[in-house]
């Protein structure tokens, strides 16, 4: 017993050794070469697009992108996006869904800033921002949506637009002309914008925006249109800022009008009860005609925007950023009869977002970024104030 313990040890003593000794002889052979190769540093991020910020984008649609997949509403713009669909009512109306998750739980933003709409409250709803004026579209999903409210759970999709300009022009006069058409709906689309410089600081920015669709044309069915799937769309905005070598401040006034169709609504059940488990209907039925008019959508949204940027304010912050804004947003669903008025129902939100104390019509976004990639941000949460509707003449 006494002879295998100590044999044991030894062979255990030789196999620890053992690669020791050749590490050494290693060691020994490297020194004696004469060209040695040294390798690059690699830095290895765990961000896709390689920023530092928290807030980086899951998916970017930028300018390019979005010229040649850009439709007609947001929803369609992003719907062939990873992991993203779209909640579509018609062609006038369409919202995003992330992962599933829809209305409320989908975040909205127009360059950070909140954007002011009942998109959120119902799918057939436009979403009041223009796919064609956009210069790029993010798509936030994960911790950073955070930044930007409590509520967005699903994500948060950020409109990225040029009203007000950041940036000098390199020409005098800068622009682009956009136009697209189908044949389903003898569709057509067209958008324009202009930057110019009026003089060494102050850049002007004017854009618009137009779309007209008729109804959805089909095969193999009664009628050869789908009835409430046309779309009107009017879109503008004025902006200037002044820039300097250390930032700009800017404003702008946009203005946009919308009036689509509600497609499959029927008042063939509508004085019907329930009875367990199915319908009671009166046996004479429908006993009044509602015509051929569907209900549609007439909504009008009027805001101003001051976004600005001041950059190396002082030492230890890079930049600090402001966007505010105020919105106008009415909104009226009127369905016609041969024999009788229009009856509208709908609501008007307004105010100003700073002002946490008033009516709330979006969210204020400061960020203050230091050389350690650290940002500060404060968020106002919206209030929305339901009113009873003005007169359809007051949109106008």
């Amino acid at each position: 017993m006494i002879f295998r313990r100590q044999t044991l040890t030894g062979c255990v003593a030789v196999a620890l050794l053992a690669p020791t000794a050749v590490l050494a002889d290693s060691a020994n052979e490297s020194g004696t070469q004469e060209n040695v190769h040294e390798l690059k540093q690699v830095d290895v991020s765990a961000l896709p697009l390689g920023s530092n910020s928290p807030s980086t984008p899951y998916s970017v649609m930028d300018q390019q992108t979005l010229t040649q997949k850009s439709q007609n509403t947001l929803g369609e713009t992003l719907k062939d996006q990873p992991g993203v669909h779209s909640d579509t009512f018609g062609g006038g109306a369409s919202r995003p869904v992330i992962r599933g998750l829809g209305g409320p739980r989908v975040g909205v933003l127009n360059d950070g800033s909140q954007v002011l709409d009942a998109s959120s409250i119902s799918p057939d709803h436009a979403v009041t921002v223009d796919p064609l004026l956009a210069r790029q579209i993010e798509v936030l999903r994960g911790p950073s949506t955070l930044l930007y409210g409590s509520g967005a759970s699903g994500g948060v999709v950020n409109v990225l637009d040029t009203r007000i300009p950041t940036q000098r022009p390199r020409e005098e006069v800068e622009g682009f002309v956009a136009a697209r058409a189908n044949t389903v709906a003898d569709e057509n689309a067209t958008a324009a914008g202009l930057t110019f410089s009026a003089t060494d600081n102050l850049v002007f920015r004017v854009e618009g925006s137009r779309r007209d669709a008729d109804d959805y044309e089909v095969n193999g069915f009664e009628e050869l249109t789908v009835p409430g799937t046309y779309a009107e769309s009017d879109n503008g905005s004025i902006g200037a800022s002044w820039i300097g070598d250390q930032g700009y401040f800017g404003m702008a006034y946009s203005y946009r009008r919308d009036n689509y169709g509600l497609p499959g609504h029927s008042h063939e059940f509508e004085e019907c009860g329930a009875n367990g488990s199915s319908l009671d209907c009166p046996t004479g039925g429908h006993n009044h005609d509602h015509g051929e008019i569907v209900p549609y959508v007439d909504l009008a949204s009027r805001r101003v925007d001051a976004r600005g940027e001041y950059r190396d304010p002082f030492a230890g912050v890079t930049a600090i950023r402001f966007r505010g804004n105020h919105t106008d947003y009415r909104h009226h669903e009127i369905e016609e009869a041969p024999s009788a008025a229009p009856s509208p129902t709908g609501a008007a939100m307004r105010g100003w977002k700073w002002n946490t104390n008033r009516w709330v019509t979006g969210a204020a976004l400061w960020a203050c970024s230091t050389p350690a990639s650290t940002s500060a941000h404060w968020v106002a949460k919206p209030s929305y104030r339901r009113q009873k509707p003005n007169p359809l003449p007051s949109l106008q």
